[in-house]
């Protein structure tokens, strides 16, 4: 390799490393010598003769000293010889100490040099056959390997390309996609080929936004960029000063997002070695359906799609105490703030921003406490004062406002150590899916609602469908939400009640749904149990729960009569606390597992009436607003 201080030019041909770094030396000497002068053609000129040498020699060295070449021969080998015996005399073996330092020396050179390409980064074990799951490592493993040999237990050089599963851990669709990709990548043999990583998009959605995934899940191929000189530097001359580019890079080739089917994923895949893909002329031989069948499911028995076994807190709306939902919600309303506010966008402009700066107007006329409903009107305020933000900008905001990055809530229902989560307590779980950011925000509608007056109603539930479909980060789960929406008449709705009810019957619907079609979750009966309001279940849903008959001459108060102040409060919940009274523990019990083995959504089991003042009753608990006065019962 040419010294850093070798030329080119046309007339001087080249200079050997020797020659230039003597040229550096100051006036061109070194140790008092001439450098090694040119010929006429620029030519280094050829190494002189032994005779050349010796008669030039003896023209300027005023002294010689010459030795017969026969003596100085004999005079070594008898040298070498006494060494050898005194190495035997001591044990050494016929080798001697300074042969032994040079093998080990040799040995070390080899396995400093040799070690990388079979060792890799220190293992020499087989490639782990897994989805890596990447953190601040997806730029230097994935995109800019510093590692191209080696990395994350396998192989990483040009030659590999990677799958990336992009995935929030709440969304509903990812976890359908997760076993047949954890499946893949157990099985697919091939990691000098494609290996398989997966990235958090709500813990590092910096990455998914510089990738711009806007959706999820999705998975992209990422392969290596084909080489290409690299620029020469600015200001260089011509043929000096180029820049060597180190390693290589990945760029994205090919998406999926389809349907949320293994078949169809597994079909993708394959489609990317035929003619054309990605992956044309690899050895990339796949699993058999059977193989892969075994491998989906041992992987969703270990839980690791979902997280941790549900607990009763997640089951239902039930908790353990009357105002905790308030944590709830506060935490899904923080995190709906940072979590997809770009969502693969570069800006946030235009239609967007006034979404967002609707949500924030509503959060603060219906946020339970007054304190954080000053707050939030001061962040709406500021946010609606400028039409375009970029995600420094609106990070800057949030951060002014006390929520910086890095301390919102997690999106789940534990912390890091998997031990239940401080944010959450009615929804508290540690299992993606189940409770966690999702059932925060149920909550969190339920009680904007709750809050709301008779005028603003409807504008409150048009205001969270709005929000849904442009912030919420599972795109399936909006998809999903406005299909509801559009069947169910939801445009239509007015009134305080209306609006409670109708998102209490989609709630309901969802969780039926969620049950039929996702298998990696545990089923989720309708809400609420007869445990938690015995009152709001029809006569017809507690026959069929093998529930008594309530007597009818109880005179079961409205939730109209309660809205008119027909019935107080406390009336409302004696009733109701009359029909669960009257009722064995058992038969609630057994009532309540009826529902989770059956969570089939049946409009006729419950009276609507009850329903809407159940809803009153729980979601104003601890709450300071004018519309919750009414359904506070300071004794609880």
């Amino acid at each position: 390799r040419l010294s850093p201080l070798t030329t080119f030019e046309p007339s001087a041909g080249i200079m050997s490393s020797d020659e230039s770094k003597v040229e550096g030396k100051v006036d061109g000497k070194a140790e008092g010598k001439d450098p090694t002068p040119l010929q006429s053609d620029g030519m280094i000129p050829a190494p002189k003769s032994s005779d050349e040498q010796e008669s030039e020699g003896e023209a300027t060295s005023p002294r010689r000293v010459t030795f017969d070449g026969a003596a100085r021969k004999m005079r070594q080998e008898r040298e070498e010889k006494e060494r050898e015996e005194q190495e035997a005399a001591r044990g050494g073996g016929g080798l001697s100490w300074m042969r032994y330092l040079d093998v080990i020396g040799v040995l070390m050179i080899g396995v400093a040099m040799l070690g990388p390409h079979i060792m890799g980064d220190g293992s020499n074990k087989p490639p782990v056959l897994d989805v890596v799951e990447l953190d601040q490592s997806f730029y230097k493993t994935v995109l800019y390997p510093d590692k191209p040999d080696w990395d994350k237990y396998g192989p990483n050089d040009q030659n590999v390309s990677w799958a990336v599963f992009f995935h929030k851990p709440y969304c509903g669709a990812c976890r359908r996609v997760r076993p047949i990709f954890h499946a893949l990548a157990r099985t697919t043999n091939s990691s000098e080929h494609l290996r398989f990583g997966s990235v958090d998009c709500v813990k590092y959605r910096v990455f998914c936004q510089r990738e711009r995934v806007n959706r999820e899940p999705l998975i992209r191929i990422y392969q290596a960029l084909p080489p290409s000189p690299a620029p020469p530097l600015v200001g260089a001359a011509e043929g000096k000063g180029k820049k060597k580019s180190k390693g290589f890079a990945r760029r994205g080739v090919v998406d999926w997002q389809g349907m949320l089917v293994a078949y169809e994923v597994l079909g993708w895949f394959k489609s990317l070695t035929t003619y054309g893909g990605p992956l044309e002329g690899k050895s990339i031989s796949w699993a058999g359906d059977d193989e892969l069948s075994q491998a989906m499911d041992a992987f969703k028995k270990s839980k690791l799609h979902t997280g941790q076994k549900l607990d009763s807190a997640a089951t239902s709306m039930g908790h353990l105490e009357s105002k905790g939902y308030l944590t709830d919600l506060d935490s899904a309303m923080l995190l709906g703030l940072v979590d997809d506010v770009f969502g693969g966008f570069e800006v946030l402009e235009g239609k967007r921003l006034v979404v967002l700066v609707n949500w924030l107007e509503t959060l603060a006329h219906t946020h339970p406490s007054r304190e954080m409903r000053e707050r939030l009107w001061q962040l709406r305020s500021a946010l609606g004062q400028r039409d375009l933000w970029n995600p420094k900008s609106y990070q800057n905001l949030l951060d002014q406002w006390g929520l910086r990055k890095g301390d919102e809530p997690p999106p789940t229902g534990e912390d890091s150590a998997g031990l239940p989560s401080k944010h959450y307590k009615w929804c508290r779980s540690n299992e993606p899916g189940q409770g966690g950011y999702p059932c925060g925000l149920w909550i969190l509608f339920h009680s904007m609602l709750a809050n709301s007056d008779v005028k603003r109603a409807h504008l409150t539930l048009y205001i969270i469908y709005e929000w849904v479909q442009n912030f919420y980060g599972c795109v399936e789960c909006a998809a999903n939400f406005n299909q509801e929406w559009e069947e169910n008449d939801g445009p239509d709705q007015r009134g305080h009640i209306e609006t409670s009810l109708w998102l209490w019957r989609v709630h309901n619907m969802v969780r039926a749904r969620l049950t039929e079609e996702d298998d990696g979750i545990s089923p989720k009966p309708q809400w609420p149990s007869p445990s938690e309001c015995a009152m709001c279940l029809s006569k017809h849903g507690r026959q069929r729960l093998g529930l008594p008959t309530l007597p009818r001459d109880l005179g079961q108060p409205s939730a109209q009569g309660a809205m008119d102040g027909a019935f107080s409060e406390a009336e409302i919940k004696a009733a109701s606390l009359a029909a669960s009274e009257g009722t064995p523990v058992e038969v609630l019990d057994a009532a309540k597992a009826s529902l989770a083995e059956d969570p089939v959504w049946r409009p006729g089991d419950w009276d609507e009436d009850f329903v809407f003042s159940y809803l009153q009753e729980t979601f104003c608990a601890g709450s300071d607003t004018l519309n919750c006065g009414g359904f506070v019962d300071e004794q609880d």
